[in-house]
């Protein structure tokens, strides 16, 4: 075993920062290789190489947040709070009106999403490149509980993560994975509702039935649009590019974390503060939305 396993591993992390189509042809590849070798179950090695390597890559990237921090001495006050993010946000990145309160409002939910039954994913929609999507989703990364950001999951990377983390989800390049991979859609979709955020999948050497929690706050930046049930389940952030006038800074990438530390603490305090208030609340809910959509604003809208 250990002739196989070791250059396996060695295979699998060559193939971290491949794309969709490279890692489906190195796959057939090994298949035809480990099969030529007398391997019974070529297969099932191959894609638990591939998700050991996506595990290692996300243990071993630098500066990620997998713990929550020091919850703020202090009450705090929400209004300040959602401000003080809505104003960095607006210095860096031109939304259209009302774009910011949703965006700042999503982002204390990831600290309190545990407290309902709906977490909405956030799907940041560019017409085209160059529209600030990806500064905006730093700023999110950097404000959010526990983020785990990344520009290409699998399934199996995704259900399992969030079986071991507990993060929120920070998903750039969405387009260019998430369109045509029906699995992934899959769990994307299930951890829109507690009730449902599960997959079951056979697991260890004994292929024993595994039920893996896909219960997590999520946003997603693309180009263009994503498959409808995705934004069935999305609230919507149209992303444009600035117009003559509409001057933004610079994001730095050293400044961000720094900037919203004390933020995040902040948000931890609140959501500590309220649990009990948002578990109860049934927040007044606008007309002329259909279900689904009042469903995802509920959590929202009972911060709001």
């Amino acid at each position: 075993p250990e002739e196989v396993e070791v250059p396996l591993r060695a295979w699998a992390d060559t193939l971290r920062d491949a794309d969709r189509l490279r890692r489906a042809m190195a796959r057939e590849s090994a298949m035809d290789f480990l099969g030529k070798l007398g391997l019974r179950s070529p297969a099932g090695l191959i894609d638990a190489a591939l998700e050991a390597g996506e595990e290692r890559a996300i243990q071993e990237a630098p500066g990620l947040r997998l713990e929550n921090p020091e919850p703020w001495p202090d009450p705090v006050d929400a209004e300040d709070l959602l401000n003080d993010l809505g104003a960095l946000i607006l210095r860096h990145v031109a939304l259209p009106d009302g774009a910011v309160e949703a965006v700042a409002l999503w982002c204390l939910h990831t600290y309190c999403y545990d407290f309902g039954d709906v977490t909405p994913r956030l799907f940041l929609s560019s017409p085209t490149p160059r529209c600030g999507k990806t500064t905006l989703l730093r700023l999110i990364a950097a404000a959010s509980s526990r983020a785990l950001p990344a520009s290409n999951v699998s399934a199996a990377v995704v259900y399992r993560a969030i079986e071991k983390y507990r993060p929120s989800l920070i998903l750039d390049e969405a387009e260019t994975f998430m369109n045509d991979d029906e699995g992934l859609r899959g769990v994307v979709n299930s951890g829109h509702s507690r009730a449902f955020a599960f997959v079951l999948r056979a697991d260890g050497e004994n292929l024993d039935p595994k039920p893996f929690s896909t219960w997590a706050p999520l946003a997603l930046a693309g180009i263009g649009k994503l498959p409808a049930t995705i934004q069935d389940r999305s609230i919507i952030i149209p992303m444009k590019r600035r117009e003559k006038g509409e001057d933004v800074e610079r994001l730095r990438g050293a400044s961000v974390e720094s900037m919203l530390g004390d933020w995040r603490r902040r948000a931890l305090r609140w959501a500590r503060d309220h649990e009990d208030a948002l578990r109860g609340a049934r927040p007044a809910l606008p007309p002329g939305l259909d279900d689904r959509a009042l469903d995802s604003w509920e959590p929202l809208l009972a911060i709001a």
